[in-house]
């Protein structure tokens, strides 16, 4: 599903939310699912991806639709979000250390985890 976002008076980035399940793999276990997002003439987009993880190991704190990451706000909703952490470098190694800090989750088991 394709959707282009309006903010102000043009049309920004068209983007898309995929949710992939992996049916057949020699190598790992099968039904695995991948969600990401796939920007146009970006690819998949690194940036959402940090937001992604941070919320789901708790990092980055979530008050409505208001985002905030060590006690700095990244903005209202997620776009704005996703644009605070691009045009922050710092804020990027920051929340990527953070991540890679909190521990190895394995793929397609956080079902099992949480029960």
């Amino acid at each position: 599903m394709l959707m282009s976002l309006t903010m102000g008076s043009f049309v920004s980035q068209r983007k898309s939310r995929r949710k992939e399940v992996v049916a057949e793999n020699k190598c790992a276990p099968p039904f695995c699912e991948a969600e990401f997002e796939i920007r146009w003439g970006m690819g998949v987009d690194s940036i959402t991806e940090l937001l992604d993880l941070g919320m789901g190991r708790g990092l980055i704190d979530k008050a409505g639709n208001h985002m905030s990451f060590a006690g700095s706000p990244l903005g209202n909703g997620r776009e704005r979000s996703r644009d605070t952490l691009a045009a922050s470098v710092e804020l990027q190694s920051t929340l990527r250390q953070a991540i890679v800090a909190s521990g190895p989750v394995r793929p397609g088991r956080r079902v099992e985890a949480e029960a």
